[in-house]
C-alpha cells in the first residue's frame, strides 16, 4: 500500500506477480459506500428513475428498484406503480453512492443503505439474511442463517462475508450492535441537516479495500506509512502487518512502477511472440489478438489455438490489472472448430474465476467474436491515468494529475537530503496545476527545501528534476545554460 502521498496507490499481488492495482487521489476519489442527504431534482416516470443532488458536481442516478418506499411493496402494487408514486421532485432522500461517476455519467444510487462492517454488512432496510457464496459448509451457512434471523429486528437484514465462519456469536453480536449505532447516528444527523450534504464517509481507502477483498485470503499487508500501519494493525490484529519506511517508493522497491507504466500501453506482449492490442472507446473496450511472431512448431490449428488460449489468459489478468468494465469485445484469431470455441471458453472463465468484480462470458458472435461483460464501478486505470493527446488525437499521454503525483513521489524520496535547492522544470499546464493545488508549498514544507521552478515548453505536459544542490550552483548553471 502507497498511502504516503496524495496519490493513493495499492497493489495486489498473486504468485508475486500483480493482479489488481487501484488508485485513488482528491480528482478521482472513491465515493462508494458514502451516505448523503440529497434533493430530488427531476423524477422520469420513462425511465422509472430520478435525478438525486448530493452535492457533487454531477447529479445522482436512482432507479426506482432502489427504493425502500418501492421494495417494501407487494409484487402486484410495484408492477402497477411508476417511479412517480414512490418519490417527488424537491424530496429528501437518503441516498448511498454504489458506483462512481464515470464518464459524463453522475455517480449510481441506491436508497437501501446498507453499513458495512469487517464481518457483515448491515442493511438497516433489507429484511433478509444474505450468506457468502465462499462459506461452502452447509451447516456452517444453515448455523449462521438462523442466529441471524434470531439476531435481527423487522425489518432489519445482513450480509455475512466470508470471515463471519472464523467469528464467534459474540463477536458477530458485537460487530452488528456496533454497525446498528452508527446507523442510528446517521439518522439523527439527517434530521438537523438541510440536502444536500455528507452524513456518513465510508472507511477510509486502505480498510475499505481489505474488506472489499476478505482479509481471509491476504498473507500480507505491506504499508508505507505508520499511522495506516497502526490502524490496520488495530482493525485486524489477526493479519500480518508490515511497516516499509524505506526512502525508496514502495512500489519502486517491489518493482510495480514498470507494471504502473505498462497500463497506458495498447499493445500487450504475450510471452510466446504474439500480442494484444487494447482500444477504449465510450461504449465498450476492444480487445484484438494477433500472432505476431508466433508460428506454432506443428500446424496452423494448433498455432492458432495456443495463441487464442494464452491470449486469453492475459486477457483475464489484464481486465483486472486495468480495471476495464463495460461491454467487452475479443477478436481472436478465427477458429472453425466448435470444440476448440468451447474448450477456449472454458479456459477463459476459469480464470475470471479469479475477478472478484462480476463477469459474463457469452459466447462467440456469428462474425467470431468473444462477447463479454465486466460490472464497471468506475472509470478504467487507463482513463484515470491518462489523457486525449492533443498533438495526434487518437492516442494517450499521461494527465497532469498523474505526472503531478509521480513528480511528488520522486521528490519524497529526497527527504532528509542536506540540499538547499530543487530545481525543476516543467511545462506550463503542469507548473500551472500544483500552483492551483499549492503542490508546491506542501512539498517545501515536506522536504524542507526550496523548489526552483522553470518553465519548460513541450506539447505534452512534462517535467525533469534538472539539480538537487545550493541555490548558487543553480544559479550557476543557468547563466551558463
Amino acid at each position: 500500500m502507497n498511502l504516503l502521498t496524495t496519490e493513493k496507490r495499492i497493489a495486489v499481488l498473486e504468485d508475486a506477480k500483480a493482479a489488481e492495482f487501484y488508485f485513488s487521489h482528491p480528482a478521482s476519489e472513491d465515493l462508494t459506500g458514502n451516505i448523503y442527504i440529497g434533493r430530488v431534482t427531476k423524477v422520469l416516470p420513462g425511465m422509472q428513475a430520478a435525478f438525486v443532488d448530493i452535492g457533487l458536481e454531477k447529479n445522482g442516478f436512482l432507479h426506482r428498484d432502489q427504493l425502500i418506499t418501492y421494495h417494501t411493496n407487494t409484487l402486484e402494487t410495484k408492477r402497477e406503480k411508476n417511479i412517480s408514486e414512490f418519490v417527488r421532485e424537491g424530496e429528501s432522500l437518503l441516498v448511498q453512492v454504489e458506483k462512481n461517476s464515470v464518464g459524463t455519467k453522475g455517480p449510481k444510487l441506491t436508497n437501501v443503505i446498507e453499513v458495512g462492517g469487517h464481518s457483515i454488512i448491515y442493511v438497516p432496510n433489507g429484511n433478509y439474511v444474505a450468506i457468502s457464496k465462499k462459506m461452502k459448509n452447509e451447516e456452517t451457512r444453515s448455523f449462521w442463517r438462523n442466529l441471524f434471523n434470531d439476531m435481527l429486528r423487522s425489518p432489519e437484514g445482513v450480509v455475512a462475508r466470508t470471515s463471519t465462519e472464523n467469528c464467534s456469536v459474540e463477536e458477530i453480536q458485537k460487530e452488528l450492535d456496533k454497525l446498528r449505532n452508527v446507523y442510528n447516528e446517521i439518522q439523527e444527523k439527517q434530521k438537523h441537516t438541510k440536502a444536500p450534504a455528507l452524513l456518513h464517509a465510508s472507511d477510509h481507502l486502505s480498510e475499505r479495500y481489505l474488506k472489499s477483498i476478505g482479509t481471509e485470503t491476504i498473507h500480507e499487508v505491506i504499508v508505507d506509512t505508520s499511522h495506516d500501519f497502526q490502524r490496520i494493525k488495530h482493525a485486524y490484529p489477526n493479519l500480518s502487518v508490515q511497516y516499509y519506511d524505506g526512502k525508496e517508493n514502495i512500489f519502486t522497491h517491489y518493482s510495480l512502477e514498470t507494471e504502473v507504466d505498462r497500463l497506458s500501453k495498447k499493445i500487450v506482449w504475450l510471452s510466446n511472440g504474439s500480442y494484444l492490442i487494447i482500444e477504449h472507446t465510450e461504449a465498450m473496450t476492444v480487445i484484438d489478438v494477433n500472432t505476431g511472431k508466433f508460428t506454432g512448431k506443428t500446424n496452423l490449428k494448433d498455432t492458432v489455438f495456443k495463441t487464442n488460449e494464452q491470449a486469453v489468459v492475459e486477457i483475464a489478468r489484464q481486465l483486472r490489472l486495468r480495471d476495464i468494465g463495460g461491454m467487452i469485445l475479443i477478436d481472436l484469431i478465427d477458429m472453425k472448430s466448435a470444440e476448440d470455441k468451447a474448450k477456449l471458453i472454458r479456459v477463459f472463465s476459469e480464470h475470471l474465476k479469479k475477478d472478484r468484480t462480476r463477469t459474463v462470458v457469452y459466447g462467440f458472435t456469428q462474425l467470431g467474436i468473444l462477447e463479454m461483460t465486466r460490472k464497471r464501478v468506475r472509470e478504467n486505470i487507463v482513463h484515470q491515468q491518462t489523457e486525449q493527446c492533443i498533438t495526434c488525437g487518437n492516442g494517450y499521454v499521461q494527465s497532469k494529475n498523474s505526472l503531478m503525483y509521480k513528480l511528488e513521489r520522486e521528490l519524497m524520496e529526497l527527504r532528509g537530503n542536506d540540499a538547499e535547492v530543487i530545481w525543476i522544470e516543467a511545462t506550463f499546464h503542469l507548473v500551472e496545476l500544483m500552483n492551483e493545488t499549492q503542490m508546491f508549498d506542501l512539498l517545501e514544507n515536506a522536504l524542507r527545501v526550496k523548489l526552483y521552478v522553470s518553465e519548460m515548453k513541450d506539447v505534452k505536459p512534462n517535467y525533469y528534476i534538472r539539480h538537487i544542490g545550493s541555490l548558487k550552483e543553480i544559479e550557476e548553471r543557468m547563466n551558463s545554460g
